[in-house]
């Protein structure tokens, strides 16, 4: 079986790290993202990866050396023009071959059973089958209605709000699908065309088999934003995430950091950091080659590569500073 990972976004939410590196490649404690998707469809056999991507293919020839290490084969379908979601699965029609085939988010971290996904599909000759998660309000995602067999009722897109009627748990698309090749039939060829807004109303107009399985109790989150990329790092480095991967750890290597400075909470550094006499660290994540001086205090951010944070400055709450950056001595952020 294959999978595809879509991968053609720009990341907007978190640049300016995405203009030096594409989003599902941005480590989580030191792990390519993308690689974690990857360990969670290999374990369930799915050992053929293909990557939805418009960026170039360079920047992931790493990966796909370390994943060919590790027994998943990664291909390349690449998009000339924006497609869209199911432009992008049709764009890579030509490598699946078999009858049924995963399709991923390219920024949604989770532990969700993928074999019992597999066999929920199965046992209802599903068309497409939705990964499902709850969370106590849906307005900001959007609303799916089940009945009793699971089958899809109704796609509600970010409801303003929640009707007495709506009974919780309230599930959302986990950004997950299992579908079987016909979908193809559904999409037409070379044009930018959405999944969620185009395909899957129409298939549930007719009355086509749709179904969302209710992934139980998963870890999910999507790393598109820069709370949300701190949190996936602070979850996978104090195992509220419990996927372990080659090359997870809190201090890449040649990272040296002084006796009397302080690590607070979740700090991840990359590789070749050096972190001088009395800095302060909290809850944040520093990318490789970034010097913190004397006394500097850094809060809640993350730090893009070959960044210097000059002597008793502090930066608090600021989300990102871009590679390259340089924060003079006595500033405040």
């Amino acid at each position: 079986m294959e999978a595809l990972i879509l991968t053609g976004g720009k990341g907007t939410r978190l640049r300016p790290l995405t203009l030096y590196s594409p989003k599902p490649l941005l480590p989580i404690m030191n792990v390519p993202f993308l690689s974690y998707p990857s360990a969670l469809l290999r374990k369930a056999g799915v050992r053929d990866l293909v990557l939805c991507t418009a960026d170039s293919l360079s920047p992931y020839q790493n990966f796909v050396r370390a994943e060919a290490r590790r027994g998943t084969k990664v291909y390349c379908s690449r998009e000339t023009r924006a497609l869209g979601t199911a432009g992008a699965i049709k764009n890579a029609e030509k490598f699946i071959r078999s009858e049924n085939f995963f399709v991923l988010n390219g920024d949604v971290l989770t532990d969700i059973n993928l074999s019992k996904m597999m066999a929920f599909h199965a046992k209802r000759n599903s068309l497409m089958t939705i990964a499902l998660v709850p969370v106590p309000d849906p307005t900001a995602y959007g609303l799916i209605q089940l009945d009793s067999a699971g089958k899809i009722k109704n796609f509600i897109e970010k409801p303003k709000r929640l009707k007495k009627s709506w009974k919780p748990p309230y599930y959302i698309n986990a950004g997950i699908y299992l579908f079987n090749r016909k979908i193809f039939d559904l999409i037409p060829k070379n044009e930018n065309c959405s999944s969620e807004r185009q395909v899957f109303p129409d298939a549930l107009r007719n009355k086509l088999p749709l179904y969302g399985f209710r992934a139980p109790s998963p870890y999910w989150i999507d790393i598109g934003t820069p709370d949300k990329y701190l949190e996936a790092n602070r979850d996978v480095a104090g195992g509220k995430f419990k996927v372990k991967l080659p090359g997870q750890t809190l201090r890449g290597k040649g990272s040296r950091v002084h006796k009397t400075a302080q690590i607070r909470g979740s700090v991840i550094l990359g590789e070749n950091c050096v972190i001088e006499p009395h800095a302060v660290l909290s809850n944040c994540v520093l990318l490789d080659k970034i010097q913190v001086h004397e006394s500097a205090e850094v809060e809640n951010c993350i730090i893009g590569s070959r960044t210097i944070i000059g002597k008793r400055s502090r930066v608090q709450n600021v989300k990102i500073i871009g590679n390259h950056s340089k924060i003079t001595p006595f500033s405040i952020l």
